[in-house]
């Protein structure tokens, strides 16, 4: 279903186009043949072929979260730059060898987190840049969903709850936060009347830097769609849902509603197109002046090893340490010689 968003997204974007579509069941090929005529004749089935006979500068990888590595690493050998669908990949592992491809075809590689460019998002970042609530001590973010297996991908593997949104929430954090994770601790479970299997709820506590610590919740199982997050600091709390924005200094009794940033019209229009006219145009940076998109690789390593640990945590009952789910990796701490550092963003 994303890459159907995806090709009307770029469809409509002013800067690109899309040359090919590749997807190996007939029906959506099909699909994309009935919409756009213009791509009848470049539909593939195989990824490999579609790279043989299309030329094109970049690539979006919207396939299901196990073939992101091979996937990516395909189309940055041919020398394309590449968008991956969140998550980035299913492993610590597999994504540090998507990173590692990057920078031996020197070819950039970024995470389609659009969650970081929607309206509320992009408030509390600026908001908590200006230290509006002072030095950050406590986080609480629930985040409730009433979405139902459907059949697709999600249904059929465990843990869709990270896999899906909670990865958009984790890298929310890290962008509105500055700060990148220390410790978690989780539990995942699920719902009696719940057509997923284990993972359709996530719990638990994740340790920021600077000893910020973030309690949360989400599930696909609620009743309606519905979200809070709470950020609390020595002078006040900044309160959000989906829309709006509140503030209250320390000691007063009321919270004040407060104006949202302006963000790129293409950013502000309602799901799926929610975020993606940035990451677009980040792509496009990469493409043509080899910038480093906010969303890189390397960066998008920290909010896979959240994921990765929240798992590993349910799994063992016991608090998981981000520096081991990085041992042996030190691609983090490495420079991009290649790209300008500069964000688009």
């Amino acid at each position: 279903m994303r890459g159907r968003h995806w090709l009307e997204i770029v469809r409509d974007y002013p800067d690109g186009t899309s040359v090919g579509c590749v997807d190996v069941q007939a029906p959506a090929l099909d699909w994309v043949k009935s919409r756009f005529p213009n791509l009848t004749d470049v539909c593939y089935d195989d990824l490999k072929k579609a790279l043989k006979n299309i030329t094109a500068d970049a690539a979006i990888i919207s396939s299901q979260p196990a073939f992101h590595a091979t996937h990516a690493i395909m189309a940055l050998e041919a020398g394309l730059a590449v968008m991956i669908e969140k998550p980035f990949a299913t492993s610590v592992t597999d994504g540090v060898r998507i990173v590692e491809a990057s920078r031996r075809t020197r070819s950039p590689v970024m995470v389609g987190q659009n969650n970081r460019y929607r309206r509320c998002e992009q408030t509390l970042r600026k908001l908590l840049r200006e230290e509006k609530v002072g030095t950050v001590t406590h986080v609480s973010y629930v985040d409730r969903r009433a979405r139902p297996a459907q059949g697709n991908f999600l249904s059929q593997v465990e843990y869709a709850q990270l896999l899906d949104v909670g990865t958009d929430h984790f890298d929310s954090l890290r962008s509105m936060l500055g700060v990148n994770p220390v410790r978690v601790i989780a539990r995942c479970g699920k719902a009696p009347w719940s057509g997923y299997l284990h993972g359709s709820t996530t719990e638990g506590i994740v340790e920021m830097e600077n000893n910020i610590h973030v309690q949360y919740y989400g599930s696909l199982t609620s009743n309606r769609d519905e979200s809070s997050l709470w950020i609390e600091g020595d002078k006040g709390v900044l309160r959000a849902d989906q829309t709006h924005v509140w503030w209250r200094k320390r000691g007063w009794k009321f919270f004040l509603p407060l104006r949202t940033v302006k963000i790129p019209p293409g950013d502000a229009l309602k799901y799926p197109r929610e975020g993606t006219a940035t990451l677009l145009d980040q792509l496009s940076a990469a493409v043509r002046l080899k910038r480093l998109p906010e969303t890189n690789g390397e960066d998008n390593l920290w909010t896979l090893s959240m994921v990765e640990a929240a798992m590993l945590s349910d799994k063992t009952g016991k608090v998981v340490a981000i520096a081991d789910i990085f041992k042996s990796v030190s691609v983090i701490q490495e420079s991009s010689p290649h790209f300008d550092r500069a964000m688009t963003a």
